[in-house]
């Protein structure tokens, strides 16, 4: 293949890695690509590849692999490719952000900042600012958290971009969940959803309907909660993301223990816990251990 048409099949690839789907097959074809990359002379186009697969094995669930692509972009960079480097750190951030390793993923975020900022590049910009501010919710700091939000959201709608603004307000709307106001976080995720469902962005779609049932679980109204984790389930198993898919079950789960329905639960709680525990998924595996543990406490009241 020529270089032209290696970056117009990255151009494709990168399309359905953004949609969500065949996440296995992207990866696959991405692996492909990079026989024809010489990565001493093409060190850029083989990154944008890298980075790429990285991304492919976080959806898949596959955390190790995708830290290891990471690495290897921010081991081997030079000045000449600062943006690259940044968008590693961005992904590096993410993961530490799943892993719960919350002031190192800030850390990378703030780097990727000041890179971004150097480069005047916007669209790196929102997303670094969105993403410190999902840490800094994690983290309970409140309006730090709603203040890189905020970053985030105004340049979104600067670019135009419509999945952007989507994520970013569905998350100040989780800000609100953390502050216990749940008719603003769910006037905030219903606003992302309808976002989301005009532009047909089915993870951003599934990740809403996630949430909104979790606040409809805690407001005791079990029905519409089980219409959005069902719904969830149903966009994660479509987009081949088996750690969504448990991530929903995990909350039909929580649903049904809430509705003493204790074997059906504990079920599905034993089923996440193995694929938590094959995942080598420290925080998965935790949660479903209190998930379990409630349960039985639950079953004994």
């Amino acid at each position: 293949m020529t270089e032209s048409e290696v970056k117009e099949e990255l151009k494709h690839l990168e399309q359905m890695l953004i949609e969500g789907t065949n996440i296995q097959f992207v990866l696959d074809q991405l692996n492909v690509l990079l026989h024809h990359i010489d990565a001493a002379h093409q060190w850029e186009l083989y990154a944008e590849v890298i980075l790429m697969i990285g991304k492919s094995h976080y959806f898949l669930g596959e955390i190790d692999e995708s830290k290891e692509a990471y690495q290897l972009i921010l081991e081997h960079h030079s000045t000449k490719d600062d943006r690259i480097y940044a968008k590693a750190l961005m992904n590096m951030g993410n993961i530490h952000q799943h892993n719960a390793q919350l002031a190192e993923s800030i850390a990378c975020f703030q780097q990727a900042v000041e890179i971004f900022e150097s480069e005047q590049y916007q669209q790196g910009l929102a997303h670094a600012y969105t993403n410190a501010g999902i840490s800094y919710r994690k983290l309970a700091d409140y309006s730090k958290s709603l203040e890189f939000m905020d970053k985030g959201r105004r340049l979104y709608e600067e670019l135009g971009d419509e999945a952007g603004v989507a994520a970013n307000t569905g998350n100040i709307g989780n800000v609100y969940f953390g502050l216990n106001q749940h008719t603003k976080e769910l006037e905030y995720q219903y606003q992302a959803l309808a976002i989301n469902e005009k532009i047909n962005n089915l993870r951003g779609i599934a990740n809403n309907c996630l949430t909104i049932g979790g606040v409809h679980l805690l407001t005791n109204e079990y029905d519409l909660a089980d219409s959005f984790f069902q719904r969830a389930s149903e966009l994660f198993a479509i987009l081949d993301d088996k750690t969504g898919v448990m991530h929903a079950q995990s909350n039909i789960g929580i649903l049904l223990d809430f509705q003493e329905k204790f074997e059906e639960s504990l079920t599905l709680h034993e089923e996440v816990l193995q694929y938590a525990i094959e995942k080598d998924d420290a925080t998965g595996i935790a949660s479903q251990f209190v998930n379990i543990g409630n349960l039985y406490a639950n079953q004994s009241n």
